[in-house]
């Protein structure tokens, strides 16, 4: 994980963690592992927001960064293996804190930077098993994210980016 926080940190130069939003429980007395998280917020013609349903809850496309990847790179990754887009990655345009427990009882700071990226094509061939996208109207995709982080940064991303305010399943 070191490489990986300084992948991260060399993307985001100047963003002191503890002043961004947190989400969670901040573990008292135990140490957390900090994990570099990006995310991709993704707008089809309609204005629609992929999701992604997964075992364990909807998520945006996104995910930790591997060893030697940038920010960009994890972005175009995750939409790809997530989503089976190729998409060109933008801006970062929102960082937060997200306190998870994994499965394991492990306590894990995300440290997350969410991306506008751009579809550029198809390829569901790249898709991982297990994942499915869904495009919803931003407002629904704020309603069910399984973390209160990703609905919070999808609220804050269509006021900034002025995203359609449709709802609905479609």
């Amino acid at each position: 994980l070191p490489g990986l926080v300084r992948n991260l940190g060399e993307a985001a130069l100047g963003v002191d963690w503890r002043a961004v939003p947190q989400f969670g429980t901040r573990p008292g007395g135990r140490s957390s592992t900090v994990r570099p998280s990006v995310y991709a917020f993704l707008r089809d013609r309609s204005g629609r927001v992929a999701v992604v349903r997964a075992t364990d809850g909807i998520f945006l496309p996104g995910g930790g960064l591997e060893a030697g990847e940038s920010p960009e790179e994890a972005v175009a990754r995750e939409a790809l293996e997530e989503c089976g887009l190729v998409v060109r990655v933008g801006a970062c345009v929102i960082r937060l804190v997200q306190f998870v427990v994994t499965a394991e009882g492990h306590d894990v700071e995300k440290r997350c930077a969410f991306f506008d990226a751009r579809i550029e094509r198809e390829n569901r061939a790249a898709m991982l098993p297990g994942h499915e996208t869904l495009w919803l109207g931003p407002p629904r995709a704020a309603q069910i994210l399984k973390h209160e982080s990703q609905m919070w940064a999808v609220r804050d991303w269509m006021k900034l980016r002025g995203a359609p305010r449709r709802g609905g399943m479609s």
